[in-house]
């Protein structure tokens, strides 16, 4: 929806304006690249994924003509290639909500490529004070370009040069921040203090695991997080040996092109690991910007021979394998998930899958859309498996994530509530239980729920039990049993009451009602019958 308003809005707003939420993110070209999308391809993804590889694209030969401002052809070739094929790459094009780095990431390239010359005549200037203007307004990270070419500037005469070029650049951040700020986006991310925490426990597994990823990156997945980081020693060993080495033999045979590379690589990581720090995930597309760094220091350390070219290809062979291996991951979130839960399994890929379950469990569609989903016709009944099977998987997964070490709290409240969603109680008692064991935290609306699924599973006693302890129930399943409860001991009150607030439909209540005492067991007991107006 936030896409169909005005395109003066992206101006104005949040990222994440549309869903309610305050992300912190002030990204409105690319929300205009996915209003354009909608304009031209509607609902069909295919015109979507070429928009984002035709940005990467870009950028890559953009970096191609960057790298031949300052080396020879073949090690020029090879640099852009590595940024091109890494399979680490694939997230920031394959994902379609993660655009914004390979368009940043182009935009940028474009502008560093206007401002190169230290006497750039006044269009130079002009255009690219708007292309490093352009490149903030897709992401903030674009913010390296000062870091980029004063490095390049550093490399050509040892330090920067032409004050209109950097006064340029100066009025670009300016203005960009003063879009933010009149948007009133505010930083959000910071370090939580248990990420900062985890990380002083885990930095080295972080660090190693990047290295080796670069080395090795298989398998990919979007599913590592801080705090189910648990690489093993070898993993670990590689990855630093990557890095220290790697970095060494970069420094010896490139020299300053190689410590520019390696400057602007760990430069460009720190908005990554803030990041990380701040919610936990630990996502490919981080790399993208940071891979020209490391682009620049392998194409600085290569001799400009035929030669290379042949284990070049080699390599570029094998990247493209495995980005081909890796693409069918993402032919929608449940596969995606799925793949990370079999690649790197922990208590959030099993919440991620159960999640994607539990949204196809409650909004599956009508049975038209289901139909011509899968191709045949779909009766109700058949219909309604489908969701009954869909709960239940749901709920079995929110409860591999509790049972995970540690539990992933965050689905104490749906391992029960999936699989009661579509009538699985005795499921739904298993991991009422369940979430007890593993120390979730008990609310009213955790209390509520439980004696709902008490009541169903015809435990009417436990559930008057745990109602004494319950003081407010926002979803009102509270009140549903103690009215049941009242109406099983004769008492109307209850069951009066609730019929009678505000903006509740009576006949809603005594269908829920009725329900509720069938189903737990309690079918002989009767509603009061109301006379007719």
């Amino acid at each position: 929806k936030h896409l169909d308003g005005p395109v003066g809005q992206f101006f104005v707003t949040d990222l994440w304006a549309g869903t309610g939420q305050d992300s912190g993110y002030y990204r409105p070209l690319m929300l205009l690249s996915l209003a354009l999308d909608r304009a031209l391809w509607g609902g069909g993804a295919a015109g979507y994924h070429l928009h984002s590889l035709a940005w990467h694209l870009l950028a890559v030969v953009l970096l191609w003509r960057l790298f031949r401002e300052i080396m020879e052809p073949i090690p020029a070739l090879v640099g852009a290639a590595l940024f091109a094929l890494h399979p680490m790459q694939s997230e920031a094009v394959a994902w379609i909500a993660a655009r914004n780095d390979p368009m940043s990431t182009a935009l940028m390239l474009g502008g560093v490529l206007a401002l190169l010359p230290r006497d750039a005549g006044s269009r130079r200037l002009a255009l690219g004070g708007a292309l490093v203007l352009a490149s903030l307004l897709c992401k903030e990270s674009a913010i390296l370009v000062v870091v980029l070419l004063g490095g390049l500037d550093w490399l050509a005469w040892g330090r920067p040069v032409g004050r209109n070029r950097y006064l340029v650049l100066s009025g670009a951040v300016g203005a960009w921040w003063a879009l933010r700020a009149n948007a009133g986006i505010r930083v959000r991310d910071l370090p939580r203090p248990e990420g900062v925490e985890l990380f002083l426990e885990r930095g080295h597994q972080v660090i190693g695991l990047l290295g080796r990823q670069i080395l090795v990156p298989w398998p990919l997945s979007t599913g590592r997080t801080l705090d189910y980081l648990d690489e093993s020693w070898g993993t670990l060993l590689v990855g630093w040996l990557v890095l220290c080495l790697g970095g060494w033999l970069v420094v010896r045979a490139a020299g300053k092109r190689g410590v520019l590379g390696l400057a602007l690589f760990w430069v460009a990581l720190v908005p990554p690991f803030l990041a990380v720090l701040g919610k936990g995930q630990m996502g490919e597309r981080y790399l993208y910007l940071p891979m020209i760094g490391l682009a620049l220091a392998v194409a600085s350390s290569v001799p400009n021979r035929r030669a290379t070219l042949g284990w070049a290809s080699a390599w570029g062979l094998g990247a493209v394998l495995l980005v081909s291996a890796r693409l069918p991951d993402w032919q929608n979130s449940l596969s995606l998930w799925e793949a990370a839960a079999r690649d790197t399994p922990s208590g959030f890929t099993y919440a991620g899958v159960g999640h994607e379950l539990n949204r196809l469990a409650g909004e599956h569609g009508t049975l038209a859309e289901v139909a011509a989903e899968e191709g045949s016709r779909v009766t109700e009944a058949t219909h309604r498996q489908q969701r009954v099977e869909l709960g239940r998987e749901a709920g079995l997964m929110f409860a591999k994530a509790l049972q995970a070490d540690p539990p992933f709290y965050e689905v104490c409240t749906l391992a029960m509530l999936a699989p009661l969603r579509v009538g699985a109680v005795k499921l739904a008692l298993e991991h009422a239980h369940l979430a007890q064991q593993r120390g979730c935290e008990v609310n009213s609306e955790r209390r509520g729920i439980y004696a709902s699924i008490l009541a169903q599973n015809g435990l009417w006693s436990e559930a008057r039990s745990v109602l004494s302890r319950v003081e407010e129930d926002p979803d009102g399943r509270a009140q549903l049993v103690e009215a049941a409860l009242g109406l099983m001991d004769g008492d109307t009150l209850l069951w009066r009451e609730l019929r009678e607030q505000e903006g509740v439909v009576a006949q809603r209540v005594d269908a829920q009602l009725r329900q509720l005492l069938d189903i737990g067991g309690q079918a002989d007991v009767q509603l009061p019958v109301v006379p007719a107006p």
